[in-house]
């Protein structure tokens, strides 16, 4: 009988232990996972759908293209349209379908919206979007699914299971937005809608880049397919759209090419690119960031056009005698509108809006003391040697020798840091940047005489993304340039191109392509220099 007991005061006191350890885990990863309730709000936006319990007539999916640019209070509003928008930043064609997926397992909409712009990729791209949409997602088979099929080669499933291994690290990031929003968060969006008030007219956009192959990738299309018959499954209106944004460019024939797929499955798709006028926006005052998202003035009237389409050919219900809705969409509107004129008194006040940039926090003396616990509790855990660290390696992992082209004495290779190109190159003749729609900080394109470099954001180094030469002052190093023939080209660097079509031939080396783009007389008409790994336009 003793030893019995022994055993059962044995199997508690083990049973406590692990409690505990279980509950400093868990209060670890609340405090170290991001937050996203300040600066970068995006990562809050997926997981506002699941508070959210009333029903929508329209589900609009996809990236920012569609977060930013539909006031889902306006469709209210005029038209009395309930509507949510599971939107995320750089919201990938396959995380769109399984958001479906996992949308169609709370309510079936009258009607699924999707932005067509991810389509251009076709490749799992970022580990920090990635988590930006996939963290929200409650865990589901369609969360699962996502996960696989969104990883990067340096990504481990179990760092989404546990967010702890991946974010353990952020202790000497903390602000006081960790200790506030711990177990809970503020909504950042109106049903799925961000707002902006400040007003950037549209700026002069660099040329896009000329591609080797203009053809969608046959993964993301295979997703758009998925996407379609899941919803003749459910017996969902399906209707395509391409934000009236110009940038990143949609090119022609991306959109030639979802026009046909359109027509051949009889969908909906519409260009509003092409409507800019019938829509009335004026570039100069419906945009907040020079073009790229409309703010909410913008948004409003792209609403109206949108609400009134859908009204028209998709017979979507009024829900205005509904007194559920109407009470629900009352208080949504309220605080959409004390949103906006707070926005609207900051701005006036301040010049900007403060209150949508990142601001570094200092940390009191309680945050450090709670510091040093946690890591020595990550300690006892042995969560410190976990595989994060790899990835912070692999920034500094030095360029793969691949094609390079020499200007003004300077050897340049897409991966390169820009910083030390443009020492030797000085100061561009033009220069443009936007928000980036595949990493986090900004894109920039820099134009020198014969060429335009773009680059991209790691952390707060930027690298060399493309390198294109527009005219024949600049030549490759082998010492090919613009009004070369094919059989030069194909002289020069060999018959066993990695990519070859009618119009182009691309030539694969270390980590970079270099692509020679012909024109209708045969000779070279652009040469572009990328890393191996992007093959469409960022």
């Amino acid at each position: 009988m003793k030893i019995k007991t022994k055993r059962i005061k044995t199997a508690a006191a083990a049973a406590s232990v692990t409690v505990f350890w279980l509950a400093v885990i868990f209060v670890l990863q609340c405090l170290l996972v991001p937050k996203y309730q300040s600066g970068v709000v995006e990562g809050s936006m997926i997981a506002e759908y699941y508070k959210d319990k009333t029903k929508h007539d329209v589900v609009i999916i996809g990236d920012c293209e569609v977060y930013e640019n539909i006031s889902t209070v306006e469709l209210w509003r005029k038209y009395g349209i309930t509507s949510y928008i599971r939107g995320s930043a750089q919201q990938l064609p396959w995380q769109s379908y399984y958001l479906l997926e996992d949308t169609l397992n709370y309510e079936t909409p009258e009607v699924v919206v999707f932005n067509v712009l991810s389509l251009k990729y076709n490749e799992p791209q970022s580990e920090a979007y990635n988590r930006m949409t996939l963290d929200g997602m409650r865990w589901s088979t369609s969360k699962v699914n996502a996960i696989r099929a969104s990883m990067t080669d340096d990504e481990n499933f179990a760092d989404y299971v546990f967010p702890l291994l991946r974010y353990h690290s952020r202790w000497s990031e903390l602000t006081n937005d960790d200790f506030k929003y711990m177990f809970s968060r503020d909504p950042v969006t109106h049903n799925g809608y961000y707002m902006r008030v400040d007003v950037r007219a549209e700026d002069e956009f660099p040329d896009p880049m000329p591609l080797a192959d203009y053809t969608l990738g046959e993964n993301a299309m295979s997703y758009l397919r998925r996407m379609d018959k899941l919803c003749r499954e459910k017996g969902i209106k399906l209707v395509l759209i391409k934000a009236p944004t110009k940038f990143p460019h949609w090119y022609d024939e991306w959109d030639k090419q979802i026009s046909d797929y359109a027509d051949q499955n009889g969908l909906s798709y519409i260009n509003f690119i092409k409507l800019r006028d019938e829509i009335g926006l004026d570039m100069s005052t419906d945009t907040y960031d020079a073009g790229l998202h409309l703010n909410v003035y913008g948004a409003e009237k792209m609403s109206d056009y949108l609400g009134q389409w859908l009204v028209n050919n998709c017979g979507v219900s009024d829900r205005r005698s509904d007194s559920d809705c109407m009470e629900y969409y009352k208080k949504l509107a309220e605080n959409y509108d004390k949103e906006k004129n707070s926005q609207i008194k900051e701005l006036k006040e301040s010049g900007k809006l403060l209150s949508h940039v990142p601001v570094a926090v200092k940390e009191t003396s309680i945050l450090k003391k709670f510091i040093i616990l946690a890591l020595i509790a990550l300690a006892c855990l042995g969560l410190v040697a976990c595989n994060s660290e790899k990835k912070d390696m692999a920034v500094d992992q030095p360029v793969e020798s691949g094609y390079t082209v020499t200007i003004k004495d300077t050897e340049i290779v897409p991966g390169a840091e820009m910083s030390s190109v443009l020492s030797a190159l000085g100061e561009p003749k033009k220069y443009f940047e936007s928000e980036s729609c595949a990493f986090q900080g900004l894109d920039k394109v820099y134009t020198y005489d014969g060429v335009v470099i773009r680059t991209y954001p790691d952390k707060e180094v930027d690298y060399v993304l493309s390198v294109e030469l527009k005219d024949d002052t600049v030549a490759t190093a082998e010492g090919i340039s613009i009004g070369d023939s094919r059989d030069k080209v194909i002289e020069t660097y060999g018959e066993s191109p990695s990519q070859s079509t009618d119009s182009s031939l691309s030539y694969a080396k270390g980590g970079s392509v270099v692509s020679f783009m012909f024109g209708n007389d045969g000779s070279i008409s652009s040469i572009t220099y990328t890393l191996a790994s992007q093959d469409s336009d960022k």
